[in-house]
């Protein structure tokens, strides 16, 4: 008779990572995170404001031992929450600045908040991505492609059109195609 052996033990390394989530009111931060986070099956089909809200994706690479597990921090744009955000943003690895698409205002403040991030995790450069959602608005775009490359170009960071909806496969999400500009890699 051969003896029964117990079932070798799979050791799984997890990389954590944190991501702030960033941007003015209302340009689709938490519809972003969302929609990573539930696999595309949640939408939120009614804007409410955030103050943080925190959400956790895992995200195994193939043919490896290695998980990301992403620590997203969906940080609210109001100015009343201003003096709050830096506890949050304490310890990002990277950041998502999202911006709307259909109001150029929200691209231009992109600026100042990465500024006011690197100021308060005292970093003179701070791995980001601009992000332009709602691209799925076409007849609303007032940010061509053209002035959002040429904006970030000028912050040295890419930039890279997105809509919250169009994403029912978290594999494609913006977060995670442009892992390596946040400062983790996620392969597939």
């Amino acid at each position: 008779r051969a003896a029964l052996r117990p079932p070798r033990a799979i050791m799984v390394k997890c990389i954590r990572k944190k991501v702030v989530v960033a941007g003015e009111p209302a340009v689709g931060k938490t519809a972003l995170v969302q929609m990573l986070t539930t696999g595309g099956q949640k939408f939120p089909k009614n804007y409410q404001m955030t103050q943080c809200e925190f959400a956790c994706k895992t995200l195994p690479q193939p043919d490896s031992d290695v998980h990301v597990e992403l620590h997203l921090f969906d940080t609210g744009g109001q100015d009343v929450f201003a003096d709050l955000m830096p506890q949050y943003w304490e310890g990002a690895d990277g950041v998502v600045l999202v911006f709307d698409v259909t109001r150029p205002d929200s691209l231009h403040a992109c600026e100042a908040w990465y500024n006011r991030l690197r100021e308060a995790l005292q970093r003179e450069r701070l791995p980001a991505v601009l992000v332009g959602n709602k691209a799925d608005l076409t007849e609303r775009v007032e940010v061509t492609r053209q002035d959002a490359n040429a904006f970030g170009e000028r912050m040295r960071l890419p930039v890279v059109e997105a809509s919250a909806p169009a994403y029912s496969d978290g594999g494609d999400h913006v977060i995670v195609r442009h892992s390596q500009n946040l400062g983790y890699t996620i392969t597939h």
